[in-house]
């Protein structure tokens, strides 16, 4: 590629390997005249004062040297995903190379090899489905590592098997049982551990047994609730992440809006998403030992 065709595609972000012989006193001229600026050794900007954002992803990606690609947020930020945008770019290199130190980058030292990148997508940057899975491995807590992967389906990004088969690919792997739990509520098939848990915080916290699956008759539908304790006027709704297709999303508005017209008047409805049923089990006993005291439970 010609050289103004490569400073066109890498958006005026050159190291001094790319300069061609023929064009480097000129390009030293103009970083002595400071038409140009000099990032680190051996990697220039053909303009001066600050940088665009595409910009810094390439000055990340050339200091990291070959084989450094856009990684976790970044990479994420790149295909879309809204909501966990971050100042740094971040960028994955081979796990015995050294990345430049260039202000705004954060460099991750790392095995894996190319095969998890994104096809033909310039700066080279990780695959979406792999990037995610680093997020949420790295993510400062087992809540926000939930909240990433549920986003990026419910932002219509990827499909859950996208998800899963980054996992499968990955081989050790931190908050694997977190993911994996967060990937079962996503797909739609947590149900049977939600109520599981739901029991054992029972039987843990010496809570009455709950009525689970409890059936409602409205005027339009017959509805059917997660479990309650109609003795003491509550009841619980554990909600699942899976219902990010537009038909199955309005189908369960209006059947939990049918839900809390059937709910008897006085009756407490708690709510509660399935990954806090099986992570948060002292949230939810306090919660539910509130309501049920409420309703006169003595214990």
């Amino acid at each position: 590629m010609a050289f103004r065709g490569l400073l066109k595609v890498q958006c005026g972000v050159v190291t001094r390997t790319q300069i061609p012989a023929g064009q480097w006193e000129r390009v030293r001229w103009l970083l002595e005249s400071h038409r140009w600026q000099r990032i680190c050794p051996g990697l220039f900007v053909h303009q001066p004062g600050p940088l665009s954002a595409e910009q810094r992803r390439w000055v990340g990606v050339l200091g990291g040297g070959e084989g450094a690609a856009l990684c976790g947020p970044t990479a994420a930020e790149m295909a879309g995903l809204e909501g966990f945008e971050t100042n740094a770019v971040h960028v994955r290199i081979p796990a015995r190379r050294h990345g430049c130190k260039i202000a705004g980058v954060r460099y991750h030292r790392k095995r894996s090899g190319p095969t998890d990148l994104a096809a033909n997508r310039q700066p080279p940057r990780v695959a979406l489905a792999h990037a995610l899975i680093e997020m949420a491995a790295t993510a400062l807590t087992d809540d926000r590592a939930h909240q990433i992967l549920t986003a990026s389906v419910q932002q219509g990004l990827l499909r859950p098997q996208a998800l899963e088969d980054a996992v499968a690919a990955k081989g050790r792997l931190r908050r694997r049982s977190v993911i994996a739990e967060t990937l079962l509520d996503i797909s739609d098939g947590a149900q049977s551990l939600n109520e599981l848990a739901m029991l054992a915080i029972v039987r843990t916290h010496g809570l009455p047994m709950p009525q689970l699956q409890m059936q409602l008759a409205t005027d339009r539908r017959r509805s059917r609730i997660d479990g309650g304790w109609p003795q003491y006027a509550v009841c619980f709704e554990i909600d699942g992440a899976g219902h990010f297709a537009i038909g199955k999303w309005i189908d369960d508005a209006d059947r939990q809006n049918e839900v809390a017209l059937a709910t008897p008047e006085g009756t407490t409805l708690l709510r509660w998403p399935g990954f806090t049923v099986r992570q948060q089990p002292a949230v939810v006993a306090d919660q539910a030992a509130r309501a049920l005291a409420r309703g006169g439970w003595p214990g």
